[in-house]
């Protein structure tokens, strides 16, 4: 029965023609952003792009230093200011912000406040440096301390989560390792994108108990060898094994590509390359698995709500419009200005963590006594929890749906 239902899913039109676009998706991810790389020499003689730059970004980065210490910081910085160049100019582009590239652009988003309004690309050339040094690490913990301390209209930080905070970034490896960020930057995109592959699993599993109703053939197949409960859980397995698989598949053979032109030696580096101010101690590898993670995470949770309502509704198409009304309609749910409350609920739904590229650099905790839980492991486990209170029931659901 297994091999049956997991026949169906892979037989249908539609479902052949979702899953191929889905992986055309995935692929034009992967391509375009390769295209799109470029390095342009420092005396302009030479403009490359796609695998080219990337490799050249990469010799770049590696020439530059191993590590980020605070005397190659200070080094760097010294002889930015020494120019007397405003390199919000052309002359600055030039001259400074392109011979550096990844680097300067990553030490300006360094010295800034972690919710700044503005760019501020001349933030460089007022760093005092008159004390000796340019205190990276220590003003890396400086904002996070004050960007816990600000007033929030809706809710301050409470001692105890700033407690936590601090001690969490404070555990981070330092000197950073320095390196080229595009490749792992690409990767965890790549992974991050599988949330609008939830799109495709829901179309292929959406009929999976609403079919036979719509055909009229529920009763019939209850009435079989294999009995309610069989049936129901063969249905359940077939829609994890395709869903699972069709989503492990696709990240592993984007990857798998990454890997075979680029190598992946670069996943070492830390996320802090993305945000010195991330307070999480990962390196880019462990938060790519941690994304992956999170979107199985979400997979299993929409997997259940699919069925669930498949049964439910005994219709396909109604199943989707929840589905997608469910996946989509909180992104346009604004933030509250006065209720804190309302926004921990609000960052609860999947579309709001499923970039952990994003909510890496966000402080957003969920606080039950003294206990602190973070953002991803508090909306993995509700997703988690979710599912399962959705699958408990299925049987129930279905046998009375097909009774009326």
């Amino acid at each position: 029965m297994l091999r049956f239902e997991l026949k169906k899913i892979f037989e249908k039109k539609l479902n052949i023609i979702a899953m191929l676009v889905g992986y055309a998706v995935m692929a034009l991810c992967l391509i375009v952003p390769i295209h799109d790389e470029a390095y342009v020499y420092s005396d302009e003689s030479e403009n490359i792009s796609g695998i080219e730059a990337i490799k050249k970004k990469r010799e770049l980065a590696a020439s530059q230093t191993d590590y980020l210490t605070e005397e190659f910081v200070t080094d760097t910085i010294r002889d930015i200011q020494s120019k007397n160049i405003d390199l919000d100019s052309d002359e600055g582009y030039i001259q400074v912000l392109r011979p550096a590239r990844e680097l300067t652009y990553f030490l300006i988003n360094s010295y800034m406040d972690i919710s700044y309004v503005n760019y501020d690309t001349n933030i460089l050339n007022r760093i005092d440096l008159s004390g000796g040094g340019a205190d990276f690490y220590e003003t890396r913990m400086r904002l996070i301390k004050e960007h816990l301390n600000k007033d929030r209209s809706f809710g301050n930080y409470t001692e105890r989560e700033k407690e936590y905070w601090i001690n969490k970034a404070e555990a981070v490896t330092q000197p950073f390792k320095w390196g080229c960020r595009t490749i792992p930057n690409l990767v965890i995109m790549i992974f991050g994108v599988a949330f609008y592959q939830l799109f495709v699993v829901a179309i292929c599993i959406a009929p999976i108990f609403a079919a036979e109703n719509e055909s009229g053939a529920t009763q019939l197949l209850l009435t079989t060898r294999h009995g309610k409960r069989k049936l129901i859980l063969i249905k359940v397995l077939a829609a994890f094994i395709f869903s699972f698989g069709y989503l492990i598949v696709s990240g592993a053979v984007e990857l798998g590509v990454i890997g075979a032109i680029f190598g992946l030696e670069d996943m070492r580096l830390p996320v802090q390359l993305l945000d010195a101010k991330i307070p999480y101690n990962l390196t880019f590898g462990k938060a790519c698995a941690l994304q992956a993670m999170v979107c199985l995470l979400i997979a299993f949770f929409i997997i259940a709500f699919v069925m669930f309502f498949s049964a439910l509704t005994k219709s396909s198409l109604a199943t989707m419009a929840l589905t997608v009304t469910w996946l989509i309609a909180p992104a346009f749910i604004r933030a509250s200005k006065t209720n804190d409350f309302f926004n921990h609920i609000n960052y609860l739904f999947a579309v709001r963590f499923a970039d952990v590229r994003s909510v890496l650099s966000q402080f957003i905790d969920y606080q039950f006594g003294n206990v602190i839980i973070d953002y991803i492991t508090m909306a993995s486990v509700v997703h988690l929890v979710l599912g399962v209170l959705l699958l408990v029931p299925l049987r129930k659901v279905f046998i009375k749906r097909i009774s009326k």
